[in-house]
């Protein structure tokens, strides 16, 4: 179901960085990731948070993970860098959803620092974009224009027609990981 947004490490440990509420919406911790091409394989949680900073968690894998971003199912981006939060407004952004398979990159940021009800819980510090594209089953795959990492999806609003992402600086603070870059 959910995607993986992008690699990192922290704390010496080398994972994948996805969103921390699809623990929450699939009942429990993922462990297995698939991937096309490749035998499913283990992810253990390292660190994560859902709450007022946002929605990432930082899974570890036994696979190498490589400075790369999905943008279809087995076509991949290298990351050779991440974009600051308060730089984003205004600008264009993609999204590669799992659920949906597809990259759509018709978006523009509309706001950061937004607060959205997710399950009953409040998230905050989310970036907001136009043109809602995300389905459920998307969550946590990667934000992204070029080849630098914006964000992990959080969720959508049909009613507004927006989505939401946490913004990858955030991701960073937040987990105490550094997004690898090539």
């Amino acid at each position: 179901g959910d995607a993986r947004g992008f690699r990192g490490s922290g704390q010496g440990v080398p994972g994948m960085v996805t969103g921390a509420h699809c623990d929450v919406t699939s009942g429990g911790q993922m462990t297995v990731y698939v991937q096309p091409g490749v035998a499913p394989y283990s992810m253990t949680p390292i660190v994560g948070h859902l709450g007022s900073l946002g929605d990432a968690r930082c899974y570890t894998t036994p696979h190498v993970e490589f400075a790369q971003f999905h943008t279809t199912p087995t076509l991949f981006r290298n990351v050779t860098g991440t974009k600051a939060t308060n730089s984003m407004v205004g600008g264009a952004v993609c999204i590669y959803g799992r659920r949906s398979n597809m990259s759509y990159c018709n978006h523009t940021v509309e706001a950061i620092g937004v607060y959205v009800v997710l399950d009953d819980l409040i998230v905050g510090s989310q970036a907001r974009t136009d043109n809602n594209t995300v389905v459920v089953g998307d969550s946590g795959g990667p934000w992204y224009q070029g080849n630098t990492a914006w964000g992990t999806t959080t969720g959508f609003d049909n009613g507004l027609g927006v989505n939401y992402f946490s913004p990858i600086e955030n991701a960073e603070y937040m987990l105490g990981l550094t997004i690898n870059t090539q």
